[in-house]
């Protein structure tokens, strides 16, 4: 694996909650863009992650996304469903692996919106004193809103990611393309610039 000279984003989450900072949103877009990028990439080759959060999202030089520990992703088919045990970290999982529902790709869209909730806030979207009562506030509950120092593009792109209904997520792609600076290809087909790196 390539080395990530800055660690990763839970390291970064931990020094600016120790200094009470929020991370630029500008950031944060950066990071979503990146971290949607190479899900999408993932998902083209019909991998699902499965245990995307802070921890897993490494960070090299120039702010460059990496995603890592692959150790519980899946090889299946984009929108074939899967069924089995829990796994990967209980504070991101879906709602639809917290009622033992069939599940798909999109519990890794799931899991984004936890990541970028995460760095919002500096703190996760959902919490519980037990598994029990985690997995009713991911399931039943809304989180708090994202502080008001972000604009509400982001806040309503993060909210379109924690969808209680998978169906209702975006896919990686289309996650992209509801970033601010996307545009999309002409009637031609031509490709637009595109003004994130």
């Amino acid at each position: 694996m390539e080395y990530a000279q800055k660690g990763d984003l839970y390291k970064m989450l931990r020094e600016q909650r120790s200094k009470k900072k929020y991370l630029s949103e500008k950031d944060l877009w950066d990071y979503a863009y990146q971290i949607c990028k190479g899900v999408a990439h993932l998902h083209a080759h019909n991998i699902m992650h499965r245990d995307i959060k802070c921890l897993n999202i490494f960070l090299a030089d120039q702010k460059t996304i990496k995603l890592g520990d692959m150790g519980v992703s899946k090889v299946a088919p984009l929108g074939l469903l899967a069924q089995g045990t829990r796994f990967g970290t209980p504070l991101y999982l879906a709602p639809e692996l917290v009622t033992a529902q069939a599940y798909d790709h999109k519990i890794d869209i799931w899991a984004i919106g936890c990541a970028l909730y995460h760095l919002a806030c500096l703190e996760p979207p959902f919490h519980g004193d037990n598994l029990v009562t985690l997995g009713n506030a991911i399931a039943n509950k809304k989180p708090k809103a994202i502080p008001h120092v972000y604009s509400n593009k982001f806040q309503s792109f993060v909210e379109g990611l924690l969808k209680k209904n998978p169906r209702e997520r975006p896919t990686a792609l289309e996650a992209i393309e509801l970033m601010p600076g996307f545009i999309s290809k002409g009637k031609g087909g031509e490709e637009a610039k595109v003004t994130r790196p």
